[in-house]
């Protein structure tokens, strides 16, 4: 399944299989820039235009972000019609938040892979402290980030989040724990 994120949606779930979040708010808003005939008003495109997405917006804890998102493997920064090391779409996750966009917080396993497929420009902040990542780009172009974590959870014990992120988005305040 392939799933179109808005704020406004009170819930996200890809339940079997593997599923994608579309995320195209980056893409958007440098298209509606570009042509404005589409949108409105010409204006320029900023040579910096990185549209931030708050998927904890609206959400007063943890547990209305884990009601919202069920079931994803991937995210997916769409691709602007023009590429730039700084036009994109920026996002921001938790060592807990990739376990609850999967599910794994949920009754399932205790650690879970997120993907997240993008391009140059697209941004991804990996929050919170205890992220570890070799370096490596594997065979498929992706980084792996890996937080292994208490949880919240009574009785859980050690939980592991594992995000592969895609090479060419610029992960940034990120706080890792050199091996």
């Amino acid at each position: 399944d392939i799933l179109v994120w808005d704020a406004a949606d009170a819930l996200l779930d890809g339940d079997t299989g593997t599923d994608v979040l579309r995320i195209d708010e980056g893409a958007r808003a440098i298209f509606d820039l570009a042509f404005p005939g589409f949108s409105g008003p010409e204006q320029a495109v900023s040579a910096t235009q990185v549209t931030a997405i708050d998927l904890h917006a609206g959400f007063v804890s943890q547990a209305d972000f884990d009601a919202k998102y069920q079931s994803l493997e991937v995210i997916l920064l769409t691709e602007e019609h023009t590429k730039g090391t700084f036009q994109g779409t920026k996002i921001a996750l938790s060592a807990q938040d990739v376990l609850d966009i999967t599910d794994a917080a949920d009754g399932g396993p205790t650690s879970a892979t997120l993907h997240i497929v993008g391009n140059q420009g697209d941004q991804v902040d990996l929050k919170g402290t205890g992220w570890t990542t070799d370096g490596t780009v594997d065979a498929n172009g992706f980084r792996t980030y890996t937080n292994t974590f208490d949880s919240a959870e009574a009785g859980v014990g050690l939980e592991v989040a594992i995000v592969k992120i895609e090479d060419d988005i610029f992960v940034t305040d990120i706080h890792l724990n050199v091996p």
